[in-house]
């Protein structure tokens, strides 16, 4: 594996910039904004692309660094640069263009597949998660750590609940848990670093934008992020599409794997890994 490079940026450096990003798109907010589908059921609008405009200004500063953002033409380069940005300038698009106010700016640094910094901002409620490799993760300046719940048995989960009380894809069933919904993938990772839930599971691809950042920030609050394999997933590749991903607190992985890992090929062979 190559030596990290120097970071581009401090966390410090980097909150200020994702919060400009975050206050140019609470600008956007609430007005009748241009938008259009870059493919069905993928919308875009004119502050999608004006926060990224801001965000490829404010961090691209030199020729090292790559670029891997949801709202640009991607640029294989970026798979040969030490370091490559990874943006969702606003996750939760389709919220943000209904007038919800659950979408978040979303940032990272990868280095040799691993994201090693990262902010996820909330700026309707001015929330801003914050990590670096190493250094923990905050939310607004506090520390974050996951739950100790250590029973599935009425926890807090993000999932498909119509999907996970379909008893004919789960050999071992799934108990009564507390669904939770965010529009933004981002938004969901950060919860449960911060406590807020306890678990993630999405059986439908997901891109590297979606994760990258969140990823660190639960990973640095004591939390997991893998993929269907039971691997932590790795950012800029050639694809940047993700498989299946659980997120969870080490409490409750091995029970979330006893149930999805021999339900995981029949879900797949109904078709219900698909979509978005």
């Amino acid at each position: 594996m190559n030596q990290p490079a120097p970071l581009s940026h401090t966390l410090d450096e980097l909150e200020q910039i994702v919060r400009d990003a975050g206050a140019l798109a609470l600008g956007y907010f609430g007005t009748p904004v241009r938008a259009w589908e870059k493919n069905p059921n993928d919308p875009v609008s004119e502050a999608d692309l004006a926060v990224n405009d801001l965000l490829h200004e404010r961090l691209q500063i030199d020729h090292e660094t790559g670029w891997l953002s949801e709202e640009s033409r991607d640029d294989p380069e970026r798979l040969s640069k030490a370091a490559t940005w990874v943006v969702d300038p606003i996750d939760g698009t389709r919220a943000f263009l209904r007038g919800d106010p659950s979408f978040a700016v979303s940032v990272a640094l990868v280095q040799n597949g691993r994201p090693v910094l990262g902010a996820v901002y909330r700026p309707a409620s001015d929330e801003m998660y914050l990590a670096q490799t190493g250094c923990g993760a905050s939310l607004n300046g506090k520390s974050l750590k996951v739950s100790k719940r250590k029973s599935l048995e009425g926890c807090k989960i993000f999932a498909e609940k119509e999907l996970m009380h379909d008893a004919r894809h789960w050999p071992l069933q799934w108990p009564q848990m507390r669904y939770l919904s965010l529009p933004a993938l981002a938004l969901r990772l950060s919860s449960i670093g911060a406590g807020r839930a306890e678990a993630m599971i999405s059986l439908r691809p997901k891109c590297d934008w979606d994760l990258a950042a969140a990823d660190l920030i639960l990973h640095e609050a004591g939390g997991i992020c893998l993929d269907e394999t039971g691997a932590p997933l790795n950012y800029n590749q050639p694809s940047a599409r993700q498989s299946a991903i659980i997120a969870t607190t080490p409490h409750l992985l091995d029970a979330i794997r006893q149930r999805i890992d021999p339900a995981l090929a029949g879900i797949k062979a109904a078709g219900l890994t698909k979509g978005h």
